[in-house]
């Protein structure tokens, strides 16, 4: 068993490549620039190390964002290695947020007529029609901010208003002193603090603090932040999620 983790280099200074032992097992880290896989010397040189020192071991390979998000990069390491698992993140806001929402509401010591939510969007999926109804069945507002404009969110607060008699908006700007609770969708309208409201924004599933992923990485923080500092990686080039889903993987602990 080995784990590869792949991040992005920095700096020229830095190594493309270290490599650890660790109860056995073979770590390796692969810094890399955004051009360097299309670089046919990077692309022999890796497949060579990466042939060597793994061989048909069972591999985990832990990519940080920009990686994971680039099918190239995926399908090339696919290409070198047959038996890998890519560890993913594990998101379980969409499951957990009453959690968080809840207990903000308990806090602040909230009536939920009095409560006021805001939807920030920057499509209308499935994930979000459902989130929307979900909500018009707790809270008195419920409110769309939309980055795009979009036909089919017209339409389909149109039908929800007409069916259910609400009262949502679809808002031209945010009105941040109005809404108690600003859920966040969207991937473009992120940078949002505002003091007396609560912010759950579902593309950052760090938030989900109380998550089983979440609680697994915090269990073996110390064991995984020494085996990184071994490679010079930083942390925080990957949620903590996805190194608790890495934990999971490598039967290190559970929560």
């Amino acid at each position: 068993m080995n784990i590869l983790f792949m991040c992005k280099k920095i700096s020229n200074k830095e190594k493309a490549i270290r490599i650890i032992n660790y109860n056995n097992n073979k770590i390796i880290s692969l810094k890399t620039d955004k051009n360097s896989l299309d670089n046919k010397l990077a692309r022999y040189i890796t497949k060579m190390l990466l042939k060597w020192h793994f061989r048909a071991d069972k591999t985990y390979v832990v990519m940080c964002d920009e990686f994971e998000s680039n099918i190239k990069v995926i399908n090339y390491i696919k290409s070198i290695l047959e038996n890998i698992v890519i560890v993913t993140d594990q998101n379980n806001l969409l499951k957990n947020d009453y959690i968080y929402i809840n207990e903000y509401i308990n806090e602040k010591e909230l009536k939920r007529k009095d409560i006021k939510v805001l939807v920030i969007i920057d499509k209308i999926s499935n994930i979000e029609k459902q989130k929307i109804k979900e909500l018009i069945e707790k809270y008195k507002v419920v409110d769309i901010y939309s980055t795009r404009q979009n036909e089919n969110l017209d339409r389909f607060v149109d039908e929800l208003n007409n069916n259910l008699g609400t009262t949502i908006q679809i808002l031209d700007k945010i009105e941040l002193k109005y809404y108690n609770i600003l859920l966040v969708f969207s991937q473009e309208y992120i940078n949002i603090k505002h003091n007396s409201s609560f912010v759950l924004d579902y593309n950052n599933s760090n938030l989900d603090v109380k998550s089983n992923t979440y609680l697994v990485y915090i269990n073996n923080k110390e064991k995984i932040e020494m085996l990184l500092r071994k490679l010079d990686i930083n942390s925080q080039n990957f949620k903590c999620t996805k190194l608790g889903k890495l934990c999971i993987h490598l039967k290190w602990n559970n929560a």
